[in-house]
């Protein structure tokens, strides 16, 4: 199989970066680097099929495309799979390329030898158990020892997720896990943007591939739009800025990532049409002193959202990224963000510390400023005196503090959103797992589904329940469970939602005082004028109403409200009977019923009100760990009704108890 990656495109690139931006690469030394590795892996294939040769041209591409890197580190990602992979040592690279050479690809064949996988005795839970600290030290060292090493990595790394389709599934997941867990939050670390974000986007294309697919699908539902709206905001923008700012900024405009998308859907428990910031604008300048004018002239032309500026020029990020963020609202109404900088920052922030070979080729690291290596040096000298337990728990802090790692009771692990709780354990699980959970252990102990869990945690699901309940909804957070859950509800929503639904409004209108005479309570005329009342306030179906009520899309004491006001408008036409003097006074029974949750429970105990022809005034229900509880106010003329439904509810198998002590006073 033939590759894109060949000598030939290499020497293009190499002597295009020569003759066009002023470079002084040793063609030379890059063939010769070239004739060593093709040599040395004569007759190896990847995953692929394609020549083994591809894979490190490849990461030298990327090295010399993407991050402008000196000749030294080219050569050294040709040949950096030679020494583990095949037969030539360090002391004939050493010979051959000089001392440099050797030590990078010494560092980068170390790094390769690291394990990151859960390793030893898998019933053993601890974090700091799976993830060995001396492996990650390892990888440190040779951080702080020269920063090319782990640049070179990156790279490395990159391009095997890039052809990651070639493997099988269970590798995909491991490889996508050390990708975002590790590589990802050290690409971020040394500021170099754009593979960090190539890297957790293709992560998530594995992991979370449901939710992955769904974002995307959106963002090419409306992609004209939004590329329109881009568009035109770049427009309105350059029009002004071009007057008053000299040289003319560079303005750029995108759409957001999907796992940063992704992200922010979880963190903010928000759909994607919900998120304010979707679209960034980019305005790039000569000056610090143009960075502030631009974003005067941004707050002038559109209306700034408080307490969503951002100074990130007066105070950078750790890892030095420096920027003025602002969002502003569109005259359209659509929320934007705003990023303005120099040409220097906008270096910086797509580059990092690679951005120093981006202008000057061979810049040793030891001339490299000292904060782009304070993170390493930081976690490499604290907790000396505990440097296995601490240094893992730094690790973990440090690099992946926004996710928890949660094993099952077989060892497996699956990494979350911090916050996460068993509802989202049991459907990264699998979607069978979720639909039938009835509880959880956590670490040998019952627990509530609703519980949150922290790293280390082994939950072990039990099945046997009969499906999630809306009231999951308010403790999922990730966009998988949540996705998974709606799912199922929706599919429920005939057998159980509306039946549940209408017996409601049956109650409600009898408590009105419809005359119904032993009839049907809904006639034709009856539900027309509930269409039109539900109608007003925005349902477009009477089931949709129906189902709302059940599931708590609307509250029932708002719906009673909507029905009495707009039948009694009409009490002549439907011949209510009304008496106000009575109803003011009137008393009501506080009916509680507690049962196992299961499907058509609500269903079934309206129903056996309605056939009573007791009428409902309100209800408010929800469920506790694997218990379902609901409230009526039952409007009951008859005790001897009162006696009868209690028998009748006490008589359905998963009714716990049914109490009725109390009254209400409406």
């Amino acid at each position: 199989m033939k590759s894109e990656y060949n000598y030939n495109a290499l020497m293009k690139k190499i002597r295009a970066a020569n003759k066009n931006n002023g470079k002084d690469y040793d063609v030379l030394k890059i063939k010769e680097a070239y004739d060593v590795a093709d040599s040395a892996h004569e007759g190896q294939l990847r995953k692929s099929g394609e020549p083994y040769i591809s894979h490190p041209v490849a990461v030298a591409m990327i090295l010399l495309d993407d991050l402008y890197m000196d000749t030294d580190t080219i050569v050294s990602a040709l040949l950096h799979d030679v020494v583990e992979d095949t037969g030539i040592t360090l002391d004939v690279l050493r010979w051959s390329f000089g001392e440099k050479v050797a030590e990078l690809v010494d560092g980068v064949t170390k790094i390769g030898m690291v394990n990151l996988k859960e390793q030893g005795d898998k019933t053993k839970t601890s974090f700091e158990e799976q993830l060995k600290a001396d492996n990650i030290r390892k990888i440190l060292f040779a951080m702080n020892k020269d920063v090319r090493v782990i640049i070179i990595k990156l790279a490395d790394r990159l391009h095997n997720m890039r052809t990651l389709s070639a493997f099988r599934p269970e590798k995909q997941r491991r490889i996508a896990h050390e990708t975002m867990n590790f590589y990802a939050p050290i690409a971020h670390q040394l500021g170099i943007a754009h593979i960090k974000d190539e890297m957790e986007n293709t992560a998530l294309f594995y992991l979370d591939n449901f939710a992955y697919k769904e974002i995307e699908d959106i963002l090419k539902e409306h992609r004209n739009e939004r590329n329109s709206f881009i568009e035109n905001t770049i427009s309105k923008i350059s029009e002004r800025l071009n007057f008053e700012i000299t040289p003319r900024p560079v303005i750029e405009g995108r759409i957001k990532g999907i796992y940063s998308l992704y992200r922010k859907m979880f963190t903010t428990h928000k759909e994607l049409d919900e998120i304010y910031d979707l679209y960034a604008i980019r305005v790039i300048v000569d000056t610090n002193v143009d960075c502030y004018k631009v974003m005067g002239i941004i707050h002038e032309m559109f209306t700034p959202l408080m307490g969503q500026s951002k100074d990130y020029i007066a105070t950078p990020k750790a890892n030095n990224y420096q920027s003025l963020h602002t969002v502003v609202l569109g005259r359209e109404g659509q929320p934007f963000e705003v990023q303005i900088r120099t040409h220097e920052m906008h270096n910086t922030a797509r580059f990092g510390v690679a951005s120093h070979w981006r202008y000057k080729l061979g810049l040793p690291s030891e001339n490299i400023p000292e904060t782009k290596f304070e993170f390493i040096r930081h976690l490499l000298e604290q907790n000396q005196e505990d440097e296995t337990t601490m240094l893992s728990e730094s690790v973990k802090t440090n690099l992946s503090p926004n996710q928890v790692y949660i094993f099952t009771p077989k060892g497996d692990y699956k990494i979350l959103p911090k916050g996460s709780t068993v509802i989202d354990f049991a459907y990264s699980v699998h979607t069978e797992v979720g639909n039938n959970m009835s509880g959880a252990r956590i670490n040998g102990k019952k627990s509530s589904v609703e519980k949150v869990l922290k790293t280390g945690d082994v939950v072990d699901i039990e099945l046997g329940g009969n499906g999630p309940s809306y009231f999951w909804l308010n403790y999922a957070i990730t966009a998988e469970a949540r996705n998974k859950i709606n799912k199922l509800l929706k599919r429920q929503k005939k057998d159980r939602n509306i039946p549940s639904g209408r017996a409601y409004v049956e109650g409600v209108l009898k408590s009105v005082g419809l005359d119904v005479n032993n009839k049907e309570v809904i006639t034709e005329a009856v539900e027309k004028e509930l269409i039109k009342i539900v109608g007003e306030r925005g349902f477009k179906m009477l089931d949709h109403f129906y189902a709302s009520i059940s599931y708590g899309g609307v509250l029932s004491e708002d719906a009673t409200k909507w029905i009495r006001d707009g039948f009694r408008q009409k009490a002549d036409l439907f011949k209510i009977k009304h008496d106000k003097q009575d109803e003011e006074a009137k008393q009501y029974v506080k009916l509680r019923v507690t049962a196992i949750d299961h499907k058509g429970l609500l269903s079934k105990i309206c129903l056996a009100i309605s056939e009573k022809d007791i009428a409902i005034i309100s209800n408010n229900s929800h469920t506790n760990g694997g218990n379902f509880e609901t409230e009526f106010i039952l409007d009951i003329e008859d005790s001897s009704k009162l006696v009868e439904l209690l028998g009748e509810l006490q008589r359905i198998s998963s009714v716990l108890s049914v109490d009725n002590t109390d009254t209400a006073v409406t």
